[in-house]
């Protein structure tokens, strides 16, 4: 079997040669124990946890943490000082009341994330390629911002497109900068395909990463068709540094 390019990324992180699943869960279950530990240590949030777990099957008995957690205790969470948290994003929503879910993010948490994103892209993006990444636009250390490290970093070039533009300006973006990659949600994507091809415009785009929304499986079926090629699915979620599968 092929080993994907984001268990060659996993090994390159961890020094190893081969990745099995004996040895992920031997890492899991280390780096588990080395943060339990230093938990007991500084007396931080879970002090009241156990100091190890002999096996990964005990994870069964540790409590959820909770968006609430997050929301009042964040800042207790935190395992590194101030001077190193280089990126807070503040979560709220129309339907929140009460304190806010903060997220932290140092520096390295960013490296890996840009990391990861490049190892999964690695599937679909090559050099030379220009990438469209139909996500929120954002600051230096935000989602599009982080993706497009990513990109660069595999020698192809990322077209920002943001969320905002309608199908007619993204048409034009289109035939002006052929990119041959995208990178958004799934539904948006759909309407362009169809709104492009009931103008008669030659679609560019032969490979698809879709995440940010749910991805339902007759929309992913078509766009696989409209594009001729097999679209790629993923979810993440911002307190695992936006990484996911």
């Amino acid at each position: 079997m092929r080993k994907t390019n984001l268990e060659a990324w996993i090994c390159s992180v961890e020094g190893c040669d081969t990745l099995t699943r004996d040895l992920l869960e031997r890492i899991q279950l280390d780096r588990l124990n080395a943060l339990l530990r230093r938990e007991k240590e500084r007396q931080g949030f879970y002090r009241h946890l156990p100091e190890r777990l002999e096996s990964l099957d005990e994870l069964i008995h540790l409590p959820f943490t909770t968006a609430q957690m997050l929301a009042e205790h964040g800042n207790e969470m935190n395992l590194v000082s101030g001077s190193r948290i280089s990126r807070i994003v503040t979560e709220t929503t129309s339907g929140t009341t009460g304190a806010a879910k903060r997220i932290f993010y140092t520096d390295q948490d960013q490296m890996h994330t840009v990391g990861f994103f490049a190892a999964g892209l690695s599937e679909l993006v090559f050099p030379g390629d220009t990438v469209m990444i139909a996500m929120p636009l954002s600051a230096a250390g935000g989602l599009s911002d982080l993706i497009a490290r990513a990109i660069e970093k595999l020698g192809a070039v990322p077209l920002k497109t943001g969320m905002d533009k309608s199908f007619d300006e993204l048409m034009r973006e289109l035939e002006e900068y052929r990119p041959v990659g995208y990178v958004g949600m799934s539904v948006p994507l759909l309407g362009l395909l169809r709104y492009c091809a009931a103008a008669g415009v030659e679609m560019p785009l032969k490979r698809v990463l879709v995440s940010g929304d749910a991805c339902p499986v007759g929309i992913v079926a078509e766009i696989e068709e409209r594009t001729g090629s097999k679209s790629f699915p993923h979810f993440g979620m911002r307190e695992m540094g936006l990484g996911g599968a």
